[in-house]
């Protein structure tokens, strides 16, 4: 977990073109999850305004990121999906905390101790 880092992608879309953007940032989202070094990827489209998206990806390195990056496969979803946007923002941010509630079942992060 020391070297993982999580990308936050949030994107506003055109409200003409909320639908066409969800699904080629669903389509996206499969791809990234096969990509080597890709160990997580969540698309999540606003209930409120669905015309607002995010994209949480964790990839195990800087390296995993960078060629996926670099890939013909990302360089062609980003024109594709540059004319349905108004805006995109990201940032690269380091995991401090994994933790997971699974139907109501609490699974302790690995740093705490047992008792």
């Amino acid at each position: 977990m020391d070297n993982e880092i999580t990308v936050l992608m949030q994107f506003v879309a055109k409200p003409s073109e909320a639908d066409a953007f969800g699904a080629r940032l669903r389509e996206s989202a499969l791809d990234r999850s096969r990509h080597p070094g890709s160990l997580r990827v969540t698309a999540q489209r606003d209930l409120n305004a669905p015309w607002r998206f995010t994209l949480l990806e964790v990839f195990e390195s800087q390296q995993a990121i960078d060629a996926y990056y670099a890939t013909s496969i990302h360089q062609r979803w980003e024109q594709r999906v540059a004319p349905l946007l108004v805006e995109m923002t990201g940032e690269d941010q380091s995991v401090i905390l994994d933790w997971c509630c699974v139907r109501g079942l609490r699974i302790p992060d690995p740093g705490e101790s047992g008792s």
